[in-house]
């Protein structure tokens, strides 16, 4: 909290436990094609099979990966089978005892290859598994492509990519649990979505760590309509040569549009714009840093890549981050009380960038 404006009368701290485990959309990623070079598994119905991987990263042991027919790959253990019978995670029928990784767990299948099918890959650091072209129940007309994908590098250890899950049996993911699930039933999971409609062709989830936190915060925010306090979390690196700075906003209301902000200055203004927020910084602020407005969608969350070459200015062309500056972030969102439109902001964050 050593930063200007930390503090102000009416401050409130909360020391909370953030979660090691949380997915995200809206951060880089990109589908990669391997139906044409990756290895055929030829599932059975309810079918599943372990194959070897060199791909490995904090949460995911390499060596043997169990993929499932029914939509699922598990890691580090020995637990029961995924079944067709899909429910929220965690739960002891989802890989129970294992790290799970589940893109799209629902009963469908490849009939032995005949209806689509399901293949693996290793392309450089990356282990892709892809369901490609699947049918529900067992040889439906209607099908379903996705992939996973396991990081052997970088912040983001595992991310599911979708192509085709908007049909009506796919119900853009609310026929399917989506999610992950770190092992133990009792806790430590994050499970994404479970019938809620909030998955589209073109999505791209990531698992991110969070325990790789970077900066620090200030200021605190307001609650928003949900009754919680927008929390800005910053992970990746501090360094401007990697230009791996993510920002995360959290515990925001659903489907909720917003943006970033950014400035080399802090400041406070309560109530900001006539809205319920607190803007925390100061002097020439930047809208809408990595170069997109989002949405916080059904999870209540959005995240972004910095983009450290170039950070938007007011009135004027983005300029690029030097090291030694120390630049503060903050996330500005459009919000809603009793009917009445309104905005709010998460927290701040400030970061001195390294070479």
């Amino acid at each position: 909290m050593n930063a200007p404006n930390a503090v102000h009368n009416g401050s409130v701290f909360s020391l909370t436990r953030l979660s090691t485990r949380v997915f995200t959309p809206h951060l880089p990623g990109a589908w990669i094609e391997i139906s044409g070079t990756g290895a055929p598994l030829n599932l059975s119905d309810d079918g599943e099979v372990d194959i070897p991987t060199t791909v490995g990263n904090a949460f995911f042991a390499a060596g043997v990966a169990r993929v499932a027919s029914n939509g699922g790959v598990r890691f580090n253990g020995v637990g029961t089978d995924l079944g067709f019978t899909n429910t929220t995670i965690p739960n002891i029928a989802a890989f129970s005892g294992d790290q799970s990784l589940l893109p799209f767990w629902d009963d469908v299948d490849t009939v032995g290859g005949t209806v689509g099918n399901i293949y693996w890959q290793e392309v450089g650091s990356t282990l892709v598994v892809r369901w490609q072209d699947i049918g529900f129940f067992a040889a439906a007309i209607e099908r379903a492509t996705f992939q996973l994908q396991v990081h052997g590098t970088g912040s983001i250890p595992a991310q599911f990519l979708y192509q085709d899950v908007a049909g009506a049996r796919a119900d853009r993911g609310g026929s399917a649990t989506i999610g992950y699930q770190a092992g133990a039933v009792s806790g430590g999971d994050a499970p994404f979505s479970f019938n809620t409609q909030s998955i589209d062709n073109g999505t791209i989830l990531s698992l991110l760590y969070v325990n790789d936190k970077v900066g620090a915060t200030y200021c605190i925010a307001n609650p928003n309509s949900t009754g919680q306090i927008g929390d800005l979390v910053l992970t990746g690196s501090s360094s401007v040569g990697a230009n791996d700075l993510r920002l995360n906003a959290f515990r925001l209301p659903n489907n909720a549009f917003g943006y970033f902000i950014a400035s080399t200055t802090t400041g406070f203004v309560p109530n900001a714009g006539g809205g319920m927020g607190n803007i925390c910084l100061g002097g020439n602020i930047g809208r809408g840093v990595g170069g997109a407005i989002l949405n916080t969608g059904s999870e209540g969350s959005f995240g972004i890549l910095a983009n450290l070459a170039a950070i938007p200015q007011p009135g004027g062309p983005p300029v690029a981050a030097l090291p030694g500056d120390t630049w503060n972030f903050q996330a500005w969102h459009r919000d809603s009380v009793g009917g009445v439109a309104t905005s709010n902001l998460t927290n701040a964050s400030q970061i001195q960038l390294t070479p």
